[in-house]
């Protein structure tokens, strides 16, 4: 056999192989976030059905009261974990939030948005009741101490990572960029990107109720 032939058939199984390996790693390793058709990402769910996300909250909102997750019982929540002083996402966000709420009309009275931020040593109750009137006064802004915020944004699985900027003595905080839809009871039925549009967000919504 020439030597040719056989560094084809060698390389032929070395193909092979890589592709079995692939196929085998991608049924073993899913992610826990896949994106559907209609843009929204859907959390794996645990064996007995409920999602591994969610929990208690006691926190404070932007008029200095007092609020937990049981406050919010009999309306559906959509959850959303950022900070005042972010440039764009968090925006983005809470912008396609408001739309889609008004395109439902009286339905959209039936969920609750809540904003909570994931820094709190800047995002103050005075600072959130400033950032919160660019927004529909259905929404809601929470704050709290360091161990409160801490421990919603283990519940939810949130990560975020201070930024130091070189030119100024300020940061930028980068984070998972996440909306949460909970149930009536506080329990979870979906989530989707900061950049999910109005319109899809209502299709989606149209989904639970």
């Amino acid at each position: 056999m020439s030597r040719k032939c056989i560094l084809y058939i060698s390389g032929g199984a070395f193909l092979i192989t890589l592709l079995v390996l692939s196929l085998f790693y991608s049924m073993n390793n899913h992610s826990a976030l896949e994106k559907n058709e209609n843009d929204a990402l859907v959390m794996e769910r645990g064996e007995t059905g409920t999602a591994k996300i969610g929990g208690a909250f006691k926190l404070v909102d932007q008029n200095g009261v007092i609020r937990t997750d049981i406050d919010f019982r009999g309306k559906y929540m959509l959850i959303y974990f950022g900070y005042s002083f972010c440039p764009d996402i968090c925006p983005t966000a809470l912008y396609n939030i408001a739309e889609a709420l008004e395109m439902l009309g009286d339905k959209g009275q039936e969920i609750q948005p809540i904003f909570i931020t994931i820094d709190p040593d800047r995002d103050t109750v005075d600072a959130l009741s400033s950032y919160m009137q660019n927004y529909p006064q259905q929404f809601i802004a929470l704050t709290g101490e360091d161990g409160a915020i801490k421990a919603a944004m283990d519940a939810y699985g949130v990560y975020a990572s201070k930024v130091e900027r070189e030119d100024s003595n300020d940061y930028l905080i980068d984070h998972s960029s996440i909306v949460y839809l909970m149930d009536r009871q506080g329990r979870f039925l979906s989530h989707f990107s900061h950049n999910t549009m109005p319109d899809k967000i209502v299709e989606i919504l149209r989904k639970h109720f």
